[in-house]
């Protein structure tokens, strides 16, 4: 029987075919609308080309010199030297980033890419898309999602943003799995925007497979080598190559080149007998990698690191034991490494790794919540690597500016300049030099938000002096006069400093910040000499705390004040650093320090001289530290 439309039925029908006409053309309009808009909207806007930039400021790379645009992991002889598939792979930009400094309400990124825009297992947000992140005012981490136009030419428009005059850092994730031909940066016309060089602190480097490499993360930001550095605040080298991760010779030669904090060897998912991997051959590579690396390096962490599993080994005996089988090798080959005497070498295990059957996209790769494990379990790892007890490695950011009473290069008294610097980089505690007055301390304290004490050189709190910022609960140790062969005067103050909220655990430790004479006349060498005697029977009579000095000591690095300084416990870090502070604008020597003791209870993971040529006639040191909260007990 055929089911025919009643008569009443036809006006229902016309009125349904109306109404989708309907929607078809307001579908169109508004896409239209939102067209002309985004095309209003690119017109102003200014781009800037990370291609062409003529410094290094694309981060995460080993190497730079020539290429400094380009978005290669390895440098361009590695093309005759590295096989094939691992140089193709490494010209996908996983781990490279770009940091910038703008004011824009919107942020547009526009770039093309070589391949693929996604994978079965992989989105395309992961595989080619991007991933921005600022810090806030206190450090935290924060995240804007992005708009994507997935065509020829990919666009990401990061719109609307919080406006904020001084300007936000930003960190540009690239792609994981995907090359970048070319790559523009857009911000809104009248905004400021200033690309950040490169950071040159001594990177964590890792040599992997393609879960190092970031599948299957559904953005580049939740890869776990990305989610390692912004919990450490660290450059890390992502030397993750899909399938190609073999601990071959070639590579490891490579990766000796660069100058590593710590080198972690995460091979083994790719050392399968599928590609023609046996026992004896895995075993082999392991152990000559690690003797390639100790033998340039012998005094870096070497971190071998186990396959995490399968999430379906327990219903698959041949999976189960093909990852069993490969952690038991490297077991074996790190226990014999050990015995042969080789020095700073640590593991990572697959239960430390802790991942679970929820943990996979496709029972080899990690899923987000995986990359978040991973990350987890390296972070624990570095913590125990650099001798501290605590579950995360908590760095300690201290600052040493002499900032000429705000008298800037340009002639101009400045404060709010002053203060912008010191809250760009977020330090825990700053050692400031050349103060006016007790108001002038009050002022800075206000600009920047943080707890100040002033110590006068003249015993006088309307005279000048110095000051420590400090954003820990601090008690008021004393402020000292030193010894000074002119008509000027100079002191030595001291804090104690509560830090057990930063390190999890009761901890204070003693803040130092001073100004040593400046003149090269008859006594001059003499008063800085006795300063440290000061400085060591006023601050340092019985007390066995940690403790830090900043201060512009107006002597050079191998002078006697610092050597006799060192004498004293004080140690002296630049990591081979060139550190000059004076005079700003064109640096000749330094003269400003922070310093520590004793040695074992810090470590260095960063110093650097802030590149302000204009605030002050002095430039701005600042070192990044960790605490190691055993030191006590390892002393005794």
């Amino acid at each position: 029987m055929i089911n025919c439309c009643r008569r009443s039925q036809f006006p229902a029908i016309l009125e349904m075919k109306h109404k989708k006409t309907a929607f078809k053309f307001v579908i169109a309009f508004v896409s239209a609308l939102l067209t002309f808009q985004g095309a209003t909207q690119e017109s102003k806007l200014s781009w800037w080309s990370v291609t062409d930039a003529t410094s290094p400021i694309i981060e995460g790379k080993g190497w730079y010199g020539t290429g400094i645009g380009t978005f290669s992991r390895l440098p361009e002889k590695a093309k005759h030297i590295v096989r094939k598939p691992v140089w193709d792979l490494a010209q996908q930009s996983a781990g490279l980033s770009v940091r910038f400094l703008t004011n824009s309400g919107q942020i547009v990124v526009r770039y093309k890419v070589s391949g693929n825009l996604n994978m079965y297992h992989m989105p395309s947000s992961g595989v080619s898309g991007l991933d921005l992140y600022a810090k806030d005012s206190l450090g935290n981490w924060m995240w804007k999602n992005g708009h994507y136009s997935f065509q020829d030419t990919i666009t990401c428009n990061f719109s609307p943003i919080n406006r904020n005059e001084d300007g936000i850092e930003y960190r540009l994730y690239l792609p994981l799995y995907n090359s970048v031909e070319w790559m523009e940066i857009g911000v809104l016309e009248n905004s400021t925007f200033k690309v950040l060089p490169a950071r040159t602190e001594t990177p964590i480097v890792v040599y992997g497979t393609s879960i190092a490499q970031g599948a299957c993360s559904t953005r580049p930001g939740l890869a776990w080598v990305n989610i390692l550095s912004r919990k450490l605040d660290l450059p890390v080298v992502n030397l993750g190559f899909s399938g190609n991760g073999r601990l071959e010779p070639e590579v490891v030669n490579l990766i000796n080149e660069i100058d590593a904090r710590l080198y972690v060897l995460d091979c083994l998912p790719n050392m399968i007998p599928g590609v023609g991997f046996t026992t004896e051959e895995t075993y082999s590579r392991i152990i000559s990698s690690v003797k390639q690396l100790k033998q340039e390096h012998p005094g870096t962490p070497v971190l071998l690191v186990e396959h995490a599993g399968y999430s379906d080994g327990g219903l698959d005996k041949e999976r189960y034991k093909l990852y069993t089988e490969l952690n038991h090798v490297q077991r074996k080959a790190y226990t014999d490494l050990l015995e042969q005497g080789t020095n700073q070498l640590y593991y990572l295990s697959k239960e430390e790794l802790n991942l679970d059957i929820s943990s996979f996209v496709d029972g080899t790769h990690p899923n987000d919540l995986g990359m978040m494990s991973y990350a987890l379990a390296y972070e624990r790892k570095l913590g125990e690597i650099f001798d501290l007890s605590c579950n995360h490695i908590q760095s300690l950011k201290v600052m040493s500016y002499n900032i000429h009473y705000g008298l800037g290069m340009d002639g101009k008294y400045d404060l709010e300049r002053i203060a912008r610097i010191i809250k760009k980089e977020n330090p825990d505690i700053v050692g400031l030099q050349e103060i006016g007055d007790s108001l002038m301390a009050a002022e800075l304290g206000r600009l920047t938000g943080m707890p100040v004490v002033f110590g006068p050189s003249l015993g006088k709190m309307d005279g000048y002096g110095d000051a420590i910022l400090c954003k820990f609960p601090f008690e008021w140790i004393n402020n000292y006069p030193i010894p000074s062969a002119s008509s000027s005067r100079y002191q030595a103050m001291a804090i104690d400093v509560d830090i057990s909220e930063k390190i999890g655990k009761k901890t204070n430790m003693r803040i130092v910040n001073t100004h040593f004479d400046w003149l090269e006349t008859l006594g001059s060498r003499e008063a800085r000499l006795a300063a440290v005697d000061v400085i060591e029977k006023g601050f340092f009579k019985n007390d066995i705390l940690p403790a830090i000095l900043t201060g512009d000591l107006n002597a050079t690095p191998g002078s006697e004040p610092l050597r006799k300084l060192q004498s004293k416990g004080w140690v002296y870090e630049s990591l081979g650093k060139d550190l000059r502070t004076i005079r700003a604008g064109n640096p000749e020597k330094q003269i400003d320090y922070v310093l520590f003791r004793p040695r074992k209870s810090w470590k260095v993971t960063n110093v650097r001289v802030l590149d302000e040529p204009v605030a002050s006639d002095h430039l701005p040191v600042l070192m990044t530290l960790t605490y190691n909260n055993n030191w006590e007990e390892n002393n005794k």
